[in-house]
């Protein structure tokens, strides 16, 4: 993201994790905190009820200092197969952003209006939105590593997944087990600057604890200071929806 390279461009890099590996041990307790979290907010059967959660209504404002994600949008998403469609208006008319889990498509006034560039533009988007949606559950996806690093946190790392496997997520937890701050490395920017995410005012929304104020930005003061971090004001939250394939796909004749 743009305001993530201007952080790095201002703050320039932090150390990067030592590469580590924790032991059996240290994974088996590490599983142990996630799971923990996750029970913090989900309950007890968090694990089936997060595969059958269904379809996902938020309505999200965002603060965003360089504009790229919709100022006040209305998303559906389905977190079980990572997909979603956020609705926004712009100066150009409604703007919808589809997202199959795979690919992109810009809707504006109803017909396809976007380069290649823009749909992988967009699809980093809404798959990073869809990611911090999903914490702490995506800490126990498929070739996440969770591992005990010490002082009541845990470190997550990833293998054989996805387009980062340098990525690292180190989470803590508030009094009540939620997620309160992490600390980690997006590596499609750099391997080396570290980002800070800060979870704070929760509701809970169907038995859900959802985090109702998110800030992202960089860790180090000094970039915070030339760049406000990105914020995410979730204004309200349904789940158990009935989904379409339709939601997410490009319409007929739109680029692929």
């Amino acid at each position: 993201m743009r305001w993530a390279a201007a952080a790095l461009l201002a703050a320039g890099c932090s150390a990067a994790l030592p590469a580590v590996r924790p032991t059996a041990e240290e994974e088996a307790r590490g599983r142990a905190m996630a799971e923990a979290a996750c029970r913090a907010h989900g309950g007890a059967d968090w694990r089936a009820r997060w595969r059958a959660i269904g379809g996902v209504r938020a309505h999200v404002r965002i603060v965003d200092p360089l504009g790229f994600y919709p100022a006040d949008g209305n998303w559906l998403l389905d977190p079980a197969r990572n997909r979603a469609l956020v609705r926004f208006w712009s100066r150009r008319g409604p703007v919808e952003w589809r997202y199959d889990g795979a690919r992109a498509t810009i809707l504006v006034g109803g017909a396809c209006s976007s380069t290649p560039g823009e749909r992988r533009l967009i699809g980093g988007l809404v798959s990073n939105f869809l990611y911090w949606f999903g914490v702490p559950f995506k800490f126990l996806d498929e070739g996440a590593h969770p591992s005990d690093a010490g002082g009541g946190r845990f470190l997550v790392t990833y293998r054989g997944v996805g387009e980062t496997p340098d990525d690292w997520f180190l989470a803590e937890t508030d009094a009540a087990g939620r997620l309160a701050r992490i600390t980690y490395v997006s590596s499609v920017l750099s391997r080396y600057l570290q980002f800070r995410g800060e979870f704070r005012a929760y509701r809970d929304f169907g038995g859900f604890a959802v985090a109702t104020e998110r800030s992202f930005g960089a860790r180090s003061q000094a970039a915070r200071g030339v760049l406000a971090p990105v914020e995410h004001h979730v204004l309200d939250v349904e789940t158990g929806l009935a989904l379409d394939d339709a939601f997410f796909a490009a319409p007929p004749g739109c680029d692929p």
